[in-house]
Protein backbone atom coordinates (compact mmCIF):
# COMPACT_ATOMS: atom_id res chain seq x y z
CA UNK A 1 0.00 0.00 0.00
CA UNK A 2 2.87 2.43 0.90
CA UNK A 3 4.56 1.52 -2.37
CA UNK A 4 1.49 2.70 -4.28
CA UNK A 5 0.85 5.45 -2.70
CA UNK A 6 4.84 6.69 -2.94
CA UNK A 7 4.20 6.03 -6.68
CA UNK A 8 1.52 8.03 -6.95
CA UNK A 9 2.94 10.84 -5.28
CA UNK A 10 5.90 10.75 -7.49
CA UNK A 11 3.54 11.04 -10.89
CA UNK A 12 1.28 13.76 -9.47
CA UNK A 13 4.61 15.88 -9.41
CA UNK A 14 5.67 14.99 -12.34
CA UNK A 15 2.15 16.26 -13.73
CA UNK A 16 2.53 19.62 -12.47
CA UNK A 17 6.09 19.34 -13.55
CA UNK A 18 4.78 19.01 -16.94
CA UNK A 19 2.05 21.67 -16.78
CA UNK A 20 3.92 24.30 -15.14
CA UNK A 21 6.30 24.06 -17.63
CA UNK A 22 3.95 24.44 -20.34
CA UNK A 23 2.31 27.32 -18.61
CA UNK A 24 5.78 28.91 -18.86
CA UNK A 25 6.09 28.20 -22.43
CA UNK A 26 2.69 29.60 -23.04
CA UNK A 27 2.29 33.08 -20.82
CA UNK A 28 5.72 33.95 -22.46
CA UNK A 29 7.22 34.17 -19.02
CA UNK A 30 10.16 31.71 -20.47
CA UNK A 31 11.33 30.73 -24.03
CA UNK A 32 13.04 27.59 -23.17
CA UNK A 33 13.26 25.22 -20.40
CA UNK A 34 15.87 22.98 -18.94
CA UNK A 35 14.84 20.76 -15.85
CA UNK A 36 17.16 18.60 -13.91
CA UNK A 37 17.07 16.22 -11.03
CA UNK A 38 20.82 15.63 -10.05
CA UNK A 39 23.02 15.10 -6.97
CA UNK A 40 25.00 18.06 -6.84
CA UNK A 41 28.00 18.60 -4.93
CA UNK A 42 27.42 21.57 -3.61
CA UNK A 43 24.89 21.72 -1.00
CA UNK A 44 24.25 25.27 -1.79
CA UNK A 45 22.43 25.01 -5.35
CA UNK A 46 19.43 24.43 -6.30
CA UNK A 47 18.99 20.25 -7.20
CA UNK A 48 15.82 20.56 -9.16
CA UNK A 49 15.12 23.74 -11.04
CA UNK A 50 13.78 25.45 -14.11
CA UNK A 51 16.53 27.26 -16.06
CA UNK A 52 15.44 30.37 -18.59
CA UNK A 53 16.87 31.56 -21.64
CA UNK A 54 18.81 34.15 -20.08
CA UNK A 55 20.88 31.54 -17.45
CA UNK A 56 18.35 32.21 -14.65
CA UNK A 57 17.41 29.26 -12.36
CA UNK A 58 13.74 29.09 -10.51
CA UNK A 59 14.33 26.11 -7.54
CA UNK A 60 11.78 23.58 -7.56
CA UNK A 61 13.13 21.78 -4.70
CA UNK A 62 9.94 21.94 -2.63
CA UNK A 63 7.96 20.62 -5.25
CA UNK A 64 11.03 17.62 -6.24
CA UNK A 65 11.16 17.04 -2.69
CA UNK A 66 15.04 17.17 -3.14
CA UNK A 67 15.21 19.63 0.05
CA UNK A 68 14.96 16.56 2.81
CA UNK A 69 17.78 14.38 0.03
CA UNK A 70 19.89 17.03 0.54
CA UNK A 71 19.38 17.30 4.25
CA UNK A 72 20.01 13.62 4.54
CA UNK A 73 23.48 14.07 2.30
CA UNK A 74 24.72 16.40 4.28
CA UNK A 75 24.17 14.57 7.55
CA UNK A 76 25.86 11.36 6.42
CA UNK A 77 28.76 13.64 5.99
CA UNK A 78 28.88 14.77 9.52
CA UNK A 79 31.12 12.37 11.59
CA UNK A 80 30.03 10.39 14.62
CA UNK A 81 31.07 11.62 17.56
CA UNK A 82 30.08 9.73 21.14
CA UNK A 83 29.95 12.02 24.26
CA UNK A 84 31.09 10.57 27.52
CA UNK A 85 26.94 9.88 28.50
CA UNK A 86 26.88 7.92 25.41
CA UNK A 87 30.02 5.50 26.41
CA UNK A 88 29.72 2.31 28.29
CA UNK A 89 33.16 3.00 30.25
CA UNK A 90 34.16 6.14 31.85
CA UNK A 91 37.28 7.63 33.61
CA UNK A 92 37.07 9.22 36.86
CA UNK A 93 39.98 10.74 39.51
CA UNK A 94 43.02 9.92 37.64
CA UNK A 95 45.73 10.65 40.53
CA UNK A 96 49.70 10.39 40.32
CA UNK A 97 50.71 8.65 43.67
CA UNK A 98 54.09 9.24 45.15
CA UNK A 99 55.14 7.04 47.63
CA UNK A 100 57.84 7.89 49.86
CA UNK A 101 59.38 5.24 51.39
CA UNK A 102 62.08 5.57 54.59
CA UNK A 103 65.18 3.05 54.01
CA UNK A 104 65.96 2.16 57.46
CA UNK A 105 69.37 1.07 56.60
CA UNK A 106 70.80 4.43 56.00
CA UNK A 107 69.95 7.44 57.89
CA UNK A 108 67.70 10.09 56.10
CA UNK A 109 67.71 8.34 52.92
CA UNK A 110 64.41 7.63 51.44
CA UNK A 111 63.06 6.06 48.05
CA UNK A 112 60.11 7.30 45.88
CA UNK A 113 57.74 4.88 43.83
CA UNK A 114 55.19 6.36 41.23
CA UNK A 115 52.17 4.86 40.59
CA UNK A 116 49.30 6.31 38.29
CA UNK A 117 45.46 5.46 39.52
CA UNK A 118 41.86 6.02 38.97
CA UNK A 119 38.33 4.97 38.77
CA UNK A 120 36.25 2.94 36.40
CA UNK A 121 33.00 3.58 35.93
CA UNK A 122 30.39 1.53 33.84
CA UNK A 123 27.48 3.57 32.82
CA UNK A 124 26.27 1.33 30.49
CA UNK A 125 23.22 -1.69 31.04
CA UNK A 126 25.08 -4.85 30.67
CA UNK A 127 28.49 -6.14 32.79
CA UNK A 128 31.67 -5.44 31.52
CA UNK A 129 34.40 -8.13 32.16
CA UNK A 130 38.15 -7.85 31.85
CA UNK A 131 38.58 -3.98 31.92
CA UNK A 132 41.87 -3.13 30.85
CA UNK A 133 43.00 0.60 30.82
CA UNK A 134 45.83 1.74 27.68
CA UNK A 135 47.96 4.57 28.42
CA UNK A 136 50.87 6.87 27.42
CA UNK A 137 53.45 8.22 29.58
CA UNK A 138 55.14 11.51 27.87
CA UNK A 139 58.29 13.26 28.75
CA UNK A 140 59.86 16.61 27.89
CA UNK A 141 63.03 16.66 25.89
CA UNK A 142 64.35 19.68 24.51
CA UNK A 143 61.40 21.50 23.88
CA UNK A 144 59.74 18.53 22.90
CA UNK A 145 56.64 15.84 23.84
CA UNK A 146 57.99 12.69 23.25
CA UNK A 147 56.10 8.66 24.48
CA UNK A 148 58.59 7.18 27.28
CA UNK A 149 56.44 4.82 27.87
CA UNK A 150 53.05 3.16 26.58
CA UNK A 151 51.16 0.46 28.54
CA UNK A 152 47.73 -0.86 29.60
CA UNK A 153 46.97 -2.20 32.94
CA UNK A 154 43.80 -4.15 34.40
CA UNK A 155 41.51 -2.92 37.08
CA UNK A 156 40.83 -4.91 40.49
CA UNK A 157 37.64 -6.36 39.66
CA UNK A 158 37.09 -8.89 36.94
CA UNK A 159 33.23 -8.31 36.60
CA UNK A 160 32.22 -4.91 36.82
CA UNK A 161 28.58 -4.61 37.22
CA UNK A 162 26.26 -1.74 35.46
CA UNK A 163 26.27 1.49 37.49
CA UNK A 164 29.20 -0.14 39.47
CA UNK A 165 32.60 1.42 40.06
CA UNK A 166 36.36 0.06 40.29
CA UNK A 167 39.64 1.22 40.46
CA UNK A 168 43.08 0.66 38.91
CA UNK A 169 46.67 1.32 39.78
CA UNK A 170 50.15 0.89 38.13
CA UNK A 171 53.13 1.68 39.22
CA UNK A 172 55.22 3.58 36.81
CA UNK A 173 59.09 4.60 36.47
CA UNK A 174 59.10 8.61 37.25
CA UNK A 175 56.58 10.87 37.28
CA UNK A 176 55.47 11.90 33.71
CA UNK A 177 55.56 15.55 32.46
CA UNK A 178 52.12 14.20 31.02
CA UNK A 179 49.94 11.51 31.07
CA UNK A 180 47.31 10.33 27.93
CA UNK A 181 44.52 7.71 28.92
CA UNK A 182 44.09 6.76 25.14
CA UNK A 183 41.07 4.11 25.58
CA UNK A 184 39.37 1.12 27.79
CA UNK A 185 39.06 -2.01 26.64
CA UNK A 186 37.01 -5.05 27.92
CA UNK A 187 35.48 -8.45 26.86
CA UNK A 188 32.21 -6.84 26.06
CA UNK A 189 33.59 -3.72 24.02
CA UNK A 190 36.51 -3.76 21.99
CA UNK A 191 37.91 -0.06 22.16
CA UNK A 192 35.85 2.75 24.22
CA UNK A 193 38.39 5.74 22.94
CA UNK A 194 38.83 8.39 25.99
CA UNK A 195 41.61 10.48 24.67
CA UNK A 196 42.35 12.62 27.52
CA UNK A 197 45.47 13.95 28.77
CA UNK A 198 46.24 14.67 32.12
CA UNK A 199 48.59 17.18 33.64
CA UNK A 200 49.15 18.26 37.37
CA UNK A 201 49.99 21.91 36.78
CA UNK A 202 48.87 24.44 34.03
CA UNK A 203 52.11 24.59 32.57
CA UNK A 204 51.79 20.43 31.96
CA UNK A 205 47.90 20.81 31.10
CA UNK A 206 48.90 23.88 28.19
CA UNK A 207 51.56 21.21 27.23
CA UNK A 208 48.68 18.51 26.53
CA UNK A 209 47.43 20.81 23.89
CA UNK A 210 50.67 19.68 21.40
CA UNK A 211 49.04 15.74 21.27
CA UNK A 212 45.81 17.23 20.71
CA UNK A 213 43.61 15.14 23.06
CA UNK A 214 39.84 15.04 23.46
CA UNK A 215 39.74 16.83 26.56
CA UNK A 216 42.88 17.67 28.92
CA UNK A 217 42.20 17.63 32.68
CA UNK A 218 43.84 18.06 36.12
CA UNK A 219 45.67 15.04 37.19
CA UNK A 220 45.96 14.94 40.93
CA UNK A 221 48.43 14.45 43.14
CA UNK A 222 48.54 12.08 46.16
CA UNK A 223 51.96 11.71 48.58
CA UNK A 224 52.28 8.68 50.52
CA UNK A 225 54.60 8.17 53.53
CA UNK A 226 55.70 4.71 54.72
Amino acid sequence: MSNKLGFNHIIYRLVFLTFTTIFFLETGLISSVKYALAQNTNNDESLCYLQTSNGKKISLDALCGVTSQKNSISNLQQPLTISNSQQPLIVENVTLIVEIVKDETVKNKTTRHYYISGDIKNKGNITQRNVKVNYKLYKLREGNLEVVKSNKTSVEDLFLEPGGKTKFKNEIYNAPAVLMIDSLNSSESDSVQVNICYGNSVEKRELCKRINPRSIEKLNDKKIRS
